[in-house]
């Protein structure tokens, strides 16, 4: 094992991913049972309401819970693997940054500044990404495994069309709005959601490679 600190790094790093989409899973059922007993409230409901509203209380306790633990699991990994390769370094750096835009944009009430801090937290994801997946591309290009470097190159690809697509679809909103435009947006949205799950479950998939390629 050439590089143990990366080897160790990595695999806490597709643990807390592994967790993140556990968050994305949970809270996307939140929200979806949250509209549907919103739509079928009524006062003769509101015993099952009261009881759904406490599970989805439940729910969120345990969201926040994995999340807490996931970014745990990806600082903890991060480091270990900045012992091994420099490009981690950069996303410790991001990481902080991100962490610093979230608990801003939580804290502050002011829409321009909330959206500051979005727009701040999803360039930082962004970058993230593309450091840790060179990071162990670099990794990949010492120990010789072209199959890694090959992922590689397929993630970084989606994350540039999806980075792309988000910029059109940010143009379009802003400067257009005719009824053709609409539907293009919502077209739009519908292939950025698409090549986002797309990116991730790449994302994922080359974290796990690249984990089983550092292990051997």
């Amino acid at each position: 094992m050439r590089f143990p600190n990366a080897a160790a790094g990595s695999k806490k790093l597709f643990t807390g991913e592994v967790l993140m989409l556990l968050v994305a899973i949970l809270s996307s059922v939140s929200a979806i049972v949250s509209v549907l007993v919103a739509a079928k409230a009524s006062d003769t409901m509101e015993g099952a309401v009261l009881g759904v509203a406490g599970a989805l209380g439940v729910l969120a306790l345990i969201v926040l819970i994995c999340s807490i633990v996931a970014l745990i699991f990806c600082i903890i990994g991060v480091i270990q693997c900045a012992r091994d390769e420099g490009s981690f370094r950069i996303v410790l750096v991001v990481l902080i940054v991100s962490m610093v835009a979230s608990i801003v944009g939580n804290v502050v009430s002011e829409p321009t500044v909330r959206s500051i801090m979005q727009s701040i937290n999803d360039v930082c994801n962004i970058l993230s990404t593309i450091f840790v997946v060179g990071g162990f591309m670099n990794l990949a290009d010492k120990l010789r495994d072209d199959e890694v470097l090959k992922k590689g190159n397929t993630v970084l690809k989606v994350v540039v069309l999806v980075c792309l697509l988000q910029l059109v679809l940010r143009i379009v909103m802003n400067f257009f709005a005719t009824d053709f435009v609409v539907g293009l947006i919502t077209v739009l949205m519908v292939v950025l959601i698409v090549l986002t799950i797309i990116q991730y479950f790449l994302y994922l998939f080359f974290l796990g490679k690249s984990k089983n390629m550092l292990n051997r």
